[in-house]
């Protein structure tokens, strides 16, 4: 047994001997893929307390966080793309292949910017009725924002477009 390991353990020593936290860093760079496989297997077996400490260290840590997700989106777009695809097909009970054929249907047009005039295509979000969950089209994220800022309430949305239609006047009569 070498001198900087406990005889009764075989463990690197404490105090005395090499540090234990450097050996391990060394040993980790020498058998790198081994050491992937031994990290992902102790994720896949202490998964729970392994979403506990990813957690804590993103609240801890969170410029970081930041920084890496980032770093991830600018590599990877088409999976960002595609699992936010996923994401909205299965959140309004669909499959990826019906939200498809609705977005190509609409040929990537908002519902609301076609009835305005604009034809530009851009990313669809599926619009529900949140008291029905029932589909009620798709919308681009700037409309279906402006909704959910109105709380989807026709009132709402009447009273807004009397209070620019009444401060329009007001403009006009100023000038």
């Amino acid at each position: 047994m070498r001198p900087d390991r406990d005889p009764s353990t075989g463990r690197f020593k404490k105090n005395g001997g090499r540090d234990s936290r450097a050996n391990s860093k060394r040993w980790r760079e020498r058998h790198r893929e081994t050491a992937k496989q031994r990290i992902k297997q102790w994720s896949q077996n202490n998964s729970e307390y392994h979403k506990l400490l990813r957690k804590k260290w993103r609240k801890a840590h969170p410029e970081a966080e930041k920084k890496m997700k980032n770093k991830y989106r600018a590599a990877h777009p088409e999976k960002i793309t595609q699992d936010w695809k996923k994401y909205q097909a299965k959140r309004y009970g669909m499959t990826v292949e019906q939200r498809e054929a609705a977005v190509k249907s609409r040929q990537s047009r908002c519902d609301i910017c076609v009835l305005i005039g604009d034809m530009t295509p851009v990313m669809l979000c599926q619009d529900h009725d949140k008291a029905t969950g029932q589909n009620r089209g798709m919308l681009c994220s700037r409309h279906n924002l402006g909704l959910g800022h109105f709380n989807h309430s026709p009132n709402e949305l009447l009273a807004a477009v009397e209070y620019m239609k009444r401060h329009s006047q007001l403009q006009l009569k100023a000038s």
